[in-house]
């Protein structure tokens, strides 16, 4: 009689013990395959994509979370993307899986994530990009904004990209927060919609912006270090903002709908190129920054409404070469110090509707302003001594 009991109970013992045994309610269905990597198996409230495979085990969890989207463990699988077995406690979260194709629906994306090709965040979507987190793209893969980015909504931010991808592009869609971008070859296009970062930071970035007519990007605080040529066809708005762009024209402004406005900020080239060339009627402000290191600190080739005040424009071989004022916009050029420029602090280049630069001061540069029988810009009322609050503040 001993011998039977101990008999039974090790038998016992041993089923359940075995994880390939399951007694409990059928599995869901599988659910549809995130597109992610693997991640450490599915939990209560993943944040992968909906689906994932039914789990046989509760504490397995669904170990087959990340790629599907954080498995589910027990009769919970499938669309819940990862909740308790009904046989054991719950599996452990799986990873937030990647990004590619159209993603629709909320996500908060945490941690490291994939962007494994290029991805839509469809219109109406929202993502959030947790503060800290890491994205890493596949090389020639892009982000696509039609709906909502939120990024980095704490002090430290997200950090979006490496080398060799396409870049961030905002075609309808908002995006905002704190943002690095890495390794780009475009790093912000914006075709519609807008941007609105604080301490944007763009490293090893070809060219920084490409703003499409009708976008607007809004920048505060932010570190730029690009080596190629910025369209500016939308609105920019820069504020406390550092810009190099590493021996390559800095920004072109290329439609009469552009608004360029800059303030506290610095720019400039290490080179022989232009910075601000304007080729259209646009509007440009700058006020209390600087521009150094340039062949042409701003190259005026048409322009509608112009404000340049209270700026340090020095170190350049020329601090304007300017022409083509044009339509019923004010251009002033006022209150500036323009000096040790080398060739000239101004140069004129064609007539122009008036242009008034009166009032700046022009400091020890050669030939303060280089004029023919041109008409339309008036550089009188020099000033004798520097203005004192010219240049960024802090």
């Amino acid at each position: 009689m001993r011998r039977t009991t101990l008999a039974l109970l090790f038998a016992v013992a041993l089923s359940a013990c075995d994880p390939g045994t399951y007694t409990g309610p059928a599995p869901a269905a599988m659910g549809t395959a995130g597109s992610g990597t693997a991640g450490a198996g599915g939990g209560a409230g993943s944040p992968g994509s909906t689906g994932g495979a039914a789990g046989r085990s509760g504490t397995a969890g669904g170990q087959a979370g990340g790629s599907a989207g954080g498995a589910a463990g027990g009769t919970a699988g499938g669309t819940a993307g990862g909740a308790a077995g009904t046989s054991g406690a719950a599996g452990q979260p799986g990873g937030d899986g990647g990004l590619a194709g159209e993603i629709t629906g909320s996500r908060m994306l945490c941690g490291t994530v994939d962007l494994t090709g290029d991805a839509i965040i469809a219109t109406g979507a929202t993502v959030t990009l947790c503060d800290g987190a890491l994205v890493r793209a596949a090389a020639l893969s892009s982000l696509t904004v039609k709906g909502t980015l939120t990024v980095g909504v704490g002090t430290t931010g997200a950090r979006l990209g490496d080398a060799g991808w396409k870049g961030l592009i905002v075609d309808g869609g908002t995006v905002t927060g704190r943002l690095t971008i890495v390794g780009a070859d475009q790093g912000l296009t914006t075709r519609t919609g807008q941007a609105t970062l604080t301490d944007l930071s763009m490293e090893r970035v070809k060219v920084p912006f490409d703003l499409g007519v009708g976008s607007t990007v809004t920048i505060t605080r932010g570190n730029i270090r690009a080596a190629g040529l910025a369209s500016l066809k939308g609105k920019l708005s820069l504020d406390h903002v550092t810009w190099d762009s590493g021996g390559s024209e800095g920004a072109a402004i290329g439609d009469a709908s552009a608004e360029i406005h800059a303030v506290d900020s610095t720019f400039s080239i290490g080179g022989s190129a232009d910075f601000f060339v304007s080729n259209a009627a646009a509007t440009l402000t700058l006020a209390h920054s600087k521009i150094t290191s340039t062949h042409c600190a701003l190259h005026i080739n048409a322009i509608g409404t112009l404000d340049i005040n209270h700026n340090i424009i020095t170190g350049n071989a020329y601090g304007f070469m300017i022409g083509g004022g044009t339509g019923a916009g004010q251009r002033v050029v006022t209150q500036n110090n323009i000096m040790t420029n080398s060739s000239a602090g101004i140069e004129q280049i064609s007539d122009s509707q008036l242009i008034d630069m009166r009032g700046n001061y022009f400091g020890m540069n050669g030939m303060d302003v280089l004029m023919s029988t041109l008409q339309g810009l008036d550089a009188g009322g020099r000033l004798t001594a520097p203005v004192a609050d010219a240049g960024p503040r802090p």
